[in-house]
């Protein structure tokens, strides 16, 4: 019983896998035949690698924010909860570390960025 499960899986898997080896034997083909004209079109509005990683920088810098605002509250809500409970105030204490220290990160990664940025310009 257990054999022909197997059987059956690996079957799924392999048609699986050959399906995928199609798609991407013609995924380039369509992209040469699009609206380009034969040219592959850049989806990506950054001309160089810097400035692409720039701005991916940056989206996750505004991803990060909203995450770090989020446990900003999550953990002032932890304080007002715990009411005076010394194991649920630790737990409170120990969130309040953590997200200081995500925005000591996203911080320094934004400074980090800016002074490697200036100094590939300089050179």
């Amino acid at each position: 019983m257990k054999e022909i499960k197997i059987k059956q899986i690996k079957q799924k898997i392999s048609k699986f896998n050959i399906i995928n080896f199609i798609i991407i034997l013609i995924l380039p083909l369509v992209s040469f035949a699009g609206p380009g004209g034969g040219f592959i079109v850049n989806p990506i509005n950054s001309g160089t690698i810097p400035i692409f990683l720039n701005s991916l920088l940056y989206k996750i810098i505004e991803i990060g924010a909203a995450v770090l605002a989020f446990y900003i509250v999550y953990t002032g809500f932890l304080f007002v909860s715990a009411q005076g409970n010394e194991q649920a105030l630790r737990k409170a204490k120990d969130s309040l570390t953590w997200v200081l220290i995500g925005g000591a990160i996203i911080l320094g990664a934004t400074v980090l960025s800016e002074a490697i940025g200036t100094t590939m310009e300089s050179l």
